[in-house]
């Protein structure tokens, strides 16, 4: 994928403390990759996860990111050395591995241990059921054979058999019942940090030749998120905001035959390029028809909406332009409008 392909060219660079720039000037900071694994009682890796957490410059909350984050950033044409502001955070690693325990892998492994025992109360029923269908034909086999020797005719060795069998199968059972309680046993093992990256506005590193892309306005993009919330629910869709979720879509929009939508929502405070980053491009490009483009233009004063169904394969690729995001002109998006 786009993002192991990302991580494994810039290993080498995470492990010294890469510098990376936030188009959207918004981020300044340390973030940290921090590997989470959980084991069952057999000592068997049951889950294994990539955490990402941001430790900001100003000593400020700590957040839990998703690693696929780094798709958004762009790496600067020069090599910049992280400024002490940034280094001095770097002796924090007890911290950030406190911190992530308890946010982030204690909270997997509770996930992990949910679906472990809802998995293996299944396979207790079926092997009791199994076990002890087998069983009582076993004792039932003996009881016949018994009562053949009360009536005289020798089944001492049909008995002894059938009671070793019997026994190997009780045996058997409260075997597979043991493991299978071990297998619902799950602890966390050493959580351990794989890198860390310096995170730095953009327009700080303008002298390093990097062009800062577009300011983010959150009041414009709240703006735009809460008139397609309100366009989509007019539509006769069930619309839901999953912003705060940090997902390369800001709204999932079901239509009532089931049909679901994932909206992409721009806001823009008057009429001019918008931007897509490397995770939204390609969620577009695997989504296809599936992933909706909607832009609100003069989105705090005058809405205007347009919609463009599969933007990466409807938007004219040579009008679009990947810097650190996908650049898409004023003129080229407004030249296309989904019909609902």
């Amino acid at each position: 994928s786009l993002l192991q392909h990302t991580i494994t060219k810039c290993r080498d660079q995470l492990e010294q403390g890469a510098m990376f720039l936030d188009p959207d000037n918004r981020r300044e900071g340390l973030i940290w990759l921090v590997e989470g694994a959980v084991n069952d009682g057999l000592d068997a890796v049951v889950g294994q996860k990539l955490f990402a957490v941001y430790q900001p410059v100003d000593s400020g909350e700590m957040e839990a990111l998703p690693p696929s984050l780094f798709i958004d950033f762009g790496l600067p044409k020069q090599s910049l050395a992280p400024p002490e502001t940034l280094t001095q955070l770097l002796n924090q690693r007890d911290r950030i591995l406190g911190w992530s325990i308890e946010q982030q892998i204690e909270p997997y492994e509770q996930e992990i241990t949910e679906r472990r025992q809802r998995e293996v109360e299944i396979v207790r029923r079926y092997l009791k059921a199994s076990f002890e269908a087998q069983i009582a034909e076993s004792d039932s086999k003996l009881m016949g054979y018994e009562e053949q020797q009360e009536r005289g005719r020798d089944m001492q060795m049909a008995i002894n058999e059938e009671e070793r069998r019997n026994e190997d199968l009780r045996r058997r059972m409260d075997g597979r019942l043991q493991r299978a309680d071990r297998e619902a046993m799950i602890s966390m093992s050493s959580p351990r940090i794989l890198g860390v990256a310096g995170i730095l506005p953009a327009d700080q590193a303008v002298k390093a030749g990097t062009q800062p892309s577009m300011r983010r306005d959150d009041d414009v993009e709240r703006a735009a998120i809460d008139y397609v919330m309100q366009y989509e629910r007019e539509q006769g869709r069930e619309p839901r905001d999953r912003s705060p979720e940090k997902l390369p879509f800001d709204i999932s929009s079901k239509a009532e035959d089931g049909d679901m939508r994932y909206i992409e929502v721009k806001g823009r405070a008057g009429v001019g390029a918008v931007e897509l980053t490397g995770n939204e491009w390609l969620t577009a490009q695997n989504m296809a028809e599936d992933y909706w483009l909607y832009i609100v233009s003069k989105a705090a004063s005058d809405p205007q909406l347009t919609i463009i169904r599969d933007p990466a394969h409807t938007l004219p690729s040579d009008d679009v332009v990947k810097r650190t995001r996908y650049h898409v002109p004023a003129e080229t998006w407004q030249s296309l409008n989904a019909t609902d």
